[in-house]
This record gives C-alpha cells, sequence and structure tokens, in this order.
C-alpha cells in the first residue's frame, strides 16, 4: 500500500470514529453462593452504571451489544467467596449532522 493510500484509509477511520462514538460500561450481576449459583438466563439482572438494571434483553433492547460475558470470584474479605457475572457492554452512539446525539 503505498503511503498516500495509507493516510487517505487512516484519516478515513478517524473521520469514522468521529462520527461513530461508542460508549462502554462494564455491570455486574448479583452474587450467589457457589452451591446455589446458576448458569445466567434472560431473567438474569445485571447491575450497569448508567443502564441501570437489566436483563439481557433489556439490554439489547436499548441498543447494548454484549462483548463479554464472564464468571467473577467475589470475596467477602473473611475467607468466604461468592460467584457473580461480568457483562462487558458496548453501545454506538449515533450522531446526526446537526451534532446532537441518537439512542
Amino acid at each position: 500500500m503505498s503511503p498516500g493510500a495509507l493516510a487517505r484509509w487512516a484519516g478515513a477511520l478517524a473521520l469514522w470514529g468521529l462520527m461513530h462514538p461508542a460508549s462502554a460500561e462494564i455491570c455486574y450481576s448479583d452474587a450467589q453462593a457457589f452451591n446455589a449459583s446458576t448458569p445466567p438466563t434472560n431473567d438474569t439482572a445485571f447491575n450497569c452504571p448508567r443502564a441501570g438494571r437489566a436483563t439481557l434483553p433489556q439490554l439489547a433492547q436499548a441498543g447494548w451489544t454484549i462483548v463479554r460475558l464472564s464468571p467473577l470470584v467475589v470475596t467477602d474479605g473473611q475467607g468466604g467467596s461468592q460467584i457473580s457475572q461480568q457483562l462487558v457492554l458496548r453501545q454506538n452512539i449515533g450522531v446526526y449532522a446537526d451534532g446532537f446525539e441518537s439512542s
């Protein structure tokens, strides 16, 4: 690829990033005892900083995309452990030509 073509490609990618900003968020399910934990379902509620408390279908309806779902061991500081689900979300935010965001 020629230097000029590479520069045009990099410029187009940077412009696309400015026109299509994204938001990311890390959410957690309620912690459960290891012997009582179950895999997450559509009814599992996640606590998210901006999206609030919501299930996976509700988050998808609001435009969030799942990046990763993984188990997380939570300790209570006294030698006890529980398991929680960590959810990493991404949301594309569209920007109109006048500069105002759409959701």
